[in-house]
């Protein structure tokens, strides 16, 4: 049930679920309702059973926040280390900027051997109309080779070809039920979203990321995502080790890495 910082004793720790829509308390002042303190994870499904699942983080975590900034470090752990065999600082900021957002990741090697990682985003776009409405502009012309997934985001092998172009009218008949466009070996460090001969939305510059991919939840969806990765998802039937895949980024020990992008 509801309860804040200041009134969360006596809230059991336990695992708990609802509608979304029975999590809003119609107080007769509007004011903040429904919130839920030390959350260790939640769970978002639609009606056939898919969703999401968001964890917090489980090491030692700080944040830090500013007029135009907002921080958040993670430290490596014993937790993390179960997952992750590596020791690290990692740094996730977010900028306010005249021109739009920044987004930095920070990562330093704090152990005595060669670390990996890779990273991404999963930044999403309002959208007046439906999807068919829009197109992404590359800012070279690129092979746009769709890799198609399998329902677990696996590449499976096959692939769809939209041809060599500068420009990708978003396709409406692809975008349904969770499918994700995934484009590899992208040689672009921006992309526009664009109202089909319209205006330019946004422009989203990324940095050591190869690879682009787009997405919404299904077909009744009035948004969209664009993602660059520096690293493809996993192959049916194949798990490769870490360091050999291909866009995965190497920090030498003592060494720090950082990735950007900007939303104008």
């Amino acid at each position: 049930w509801e309860n804040y910082c200041d009134r969360k004793d006596g809230a059991m720790m336990s695992i708990y679920s609802c509608d979304v829509k029975d999590m809003y308390i119609p107080y007769v002042r509007p004011q903040e309702n429904g919130h839920r303190v030390d959350v260790q994870w939640l769970e978002i499904l639609n009606d056939k059973g898919k969703g999401l699942v968001i964890y917090a983080m489980s090491g030692k975590e700080n944040s830090e926040k500013g007029d135009n900034y907002l921080e958040f470090s993670l430290v490596s752990s014993d937790k993390t280390k179960a997952e992750y065999p590596y020791e690290f600082d990692l740094t996730v900021r977010y900028e306010v900027t005249e021109k739009g957002v920044k987004g930095y990741y920070i990562v330093t090697n704090t152990g005595k051997e060669d670390m990996y990682f890779s990273c991404g985003s999963h930044e999403s776009f309002a959208l007046d109309s439906d999807v068919d409405d829009y197109e992404i502009e590359f800012e070279k012309e690129e092979k746009l080779i769709n890799l198609l997934h399998d329902d677990m985001g696996r590449l499976t092998g096959e692939t769809t070809d939209y041809g060599t172009k500068k420009t990708l009218a978003l396709p409406k008949d692809y975008l349904q039920e969770g499918r994700t466009l995934i484009f590899g070996d992208i040689s672009s460090t921006f992309v526009k979203l664009n109202e089909i001969g319209g205006k330019t939305l946004a422009k989203f510059t990324f940095e050591k990321c190869q690879n682009l991919l787009l997405w919404r939840a299904d077909g009744n969806s009035k948004y969209i995502c664009i993602e660059p990765w520096a690293t493809l998802p996993e192959r049916v039937g194949k798990t490769d080790e870490l360091s050999t895949i291909k866009g995965v980024i190497k920090v030498a020990p003592g060494e720090t890495k950082t990735v950007s992008r900007e939303i104008e």
